[in-house]
């Protein structure tokens, strides 16, 4: 198969927020699909090596109606937390979703993660093209919607995959269930204002006989949450490379990591690492610089 990978010219430079001491070389990729369209993102190379790992990071889920999807500012972030470690950084933009604009028709239509998954398959075979100094070697990084991305990237690429970095992932149940109990765990005015459980039961059953692009459900579309419904990440328990788990102990997935972790431990499973924060919910907020100054410390335990 022959693909048209295309390297733009233009380069920025990206200064850390947090050590000004810390530059990396940004540019844009950009590489096709079968279909002709343009796979978009973002690659950050580290200075003064010639040949490098590359960490992917795949972003999480935004229910922001017609405001802007793309993964930049998290892109940025990454590069703030980890730009010091000598490897790649890179991430991808979801269909129809740009630094700067959105295509909500294009961005719905291809919203699923199924089809992430497959642009990264897609990118992940065409990077030693795409980028020479690359040594093979991958470490992938998810955070919410996006630990299924990577989850599902890492039993697929596991020759080259080296850590993966899970964060607020949930896990031990369907995609489907961990919504159901998430909502159980709502105060019941909220509870009240979108159905009880058997309603939201009917309404992915509803969802997977018509999972259209067209329809929208709690801020995302038929099609999206029929395709999500019935993924998990218990394969991982089966990987044999560092995984770190991160969450925190006010997240209502909380008990699905519990229970991920015990079932590592069930299973005899010690190439884990689970770390609980206390107080965190699912959106790390201020805590990400403090989260990802962790990471980097175990990160570099295995890498240096």
């Amino acid at each position: 198969m022959n693909i048209r990978l295309n390297l733009l010219l233009s380069t920025v430079l990206m200064v850390s927020l947090f050590n000004p001491f810390d530059t990396h070389a940004c540019n844009e990729i950009q590489l096709l699909r079968k279909d002709g369209s343009s796979i978009k993102g973002y690659f950050s190379h580290p200075e003064n090596i010639s040949h490098f790992p590359i960490m992917i990071v795949c972003q999480g889920s935004y229910v922001h109606g017609e405001k802007l999807q793309t993964s930049k500012p998290l892109f940025n972030k990454m590069i703030a937390s980890f730009g010091s470690l000598p490897i790649g950084i890179l991430a991808l933009e979801k269909r129809g979703s740009l630094a700067d604009s959105l295509d909500l028709k294009e961005f719905n239509q291809y919203n699923t993660i199924t089809n992430r998954i497959d642009d990264h398959n897609l990118l992940i075979k065409s990077l030693q093209k795409l980028i020479p100094e690359w040594n093979g070697k991958l470490i992938l990084a998810g955070g919410s919607e996006g630990s299924l991305v990577a989850g599902y990237l890492a039993d697929q690429w596991q020759t080259n995959v080296t850590t993966l970095l899970l964060f607020v992932a949930g896990g031990s149940q369907p995609f489907q269930e961990e919504i159901i109990q998430s909502f159980l765990l709502q105060p019941w005015y909220i509870r009240w204002l979108f159905g009880s459980e058997t309603y939201m039961r009917n309404q992915f059953d509803h969802m997977k006989k018509d999972p259209t692009h067209l329809k929208i459900w709690r801020g995302q579309t038929y099609q999206y949450w029929r395709d999500a419904a019935d993924k998990s990440l218990t394969h991982i328990l089966k990987l044999k490379m560092p995984v770190y788990y991160m969450m925190g102990t006010h997240d209502d997935l909380f008990e699905s990591g519990k229970k991920l972790n015990e079932m590592a431990i069930e299973s005899g499973n010690d190439s884990i690492t689970f770390i609980w924060y206390e107080e965190l919910g699912h959106d790390l907020g201020d805590s990400f610089k403090e989260v990802m100054s962790h990471t980097k410390k175990w990160l570099q335990s295995l890498i240096l």
